[in-house]
């Protein structure tokens, strides 16, 4: 028997989500169904979901133990899971529990089902489409496939495809990435390309003395990565 369902604490909710004007916005995020969010259920359900996977690697006791631990951490709001568990944990089949999800480029059905499944388990995907000849059709791909099933999901995927600053087409894939509604894109850049950014002669801006593309690289200085989407 599950003993993490008897805890005095779960009859109220927790203290962080009273009269917390964000609970609006995280509810659809916690809750499959939203309107009926029980704030009280929520450090219960996840330790229930923690309980089970738990019990696989060390003894009921210890189990038991390091769910009183988390339960409290979650109802005192010292510590919050990612979205998937706290929306998965509503439900007993613990599809996900990952929020990101790294994969190699869907070149198949069978690669485009397994992205689906993690996306209808709230987890998001990263594609590296430095190798794919063509990432602009890839990327346009990713957007279409995602979308199509999004409908009947609880939460709505998306999808992050990174391409590296010395492919061929990565202007085409930058100018493509404000008609993309779903699907973020980035920009890795490496030491030999700040090198050659640094090593520039300057060329007066049109619009100012600071252009757009200076912007850029300072940022890319900070991340080496620079997202394209607006």
């Amino acid at each position: 028997m599950d003993q993490t369902v008897h805890r005095a604490a779960d009859t109220a909710a927790p203290s962080w989500a009273v009269d917390n004007p964000y609970l609006g916005i995280l509810a659809p995020r916690f809750f499959e169904q939203s309107a009926q969010a029980d704030w009280s259920d929520l450090a219960r359900r996840v330790v229930r979901m923690f309980t089970t996977v738990e019990r696989r690697h060390v003894s009921e006791t210890e189990a038991l133990a390091l769910a009183d631990q988390l339960h409290a951490l979650v109802h005192d709001g010292a510590f919050m899971p990612n979205s998937p568990v706290m929306m998965n944990s509503e439900h007993d089949s613990g599809i996900n529990l990952f929020a990101c999800h790294v994969l190699a480029p869907p070149v198949d059905a069978q690669s485009m089902e397994i992205a689906g499944k993690i996306h209808d388990g709230c987890g998001g995907i990263g594609y590296d489409l430095t190798s794919v000849a063509d990432p602009v059709a890839m990327t346009r791909f990713i957007e279409t496939q995602t979308a199509q099933r999004n409908p009947t999901r609880k939460r709505k995927a998306h999808s992050a495809v990174t391409l590296h600053v010395d492919h061929p087409m990565v202007t085409r894939f930058i100018d493509m990435s404000s008609a993309l509604e779903i699907t973020h894109t980035n920009v890795e850049l490496d030491a030999a390309f700040l090198s050659r950014w640094n090593a520039r002669t300057p060329r007066p801006s049109p619009s100012g003395p600071i252009s757009a593309n200076r912007s850029t690289a300072t940022a890319a200085r900070r991340s080496h990565s620079v997202s394209t989407n607006p």
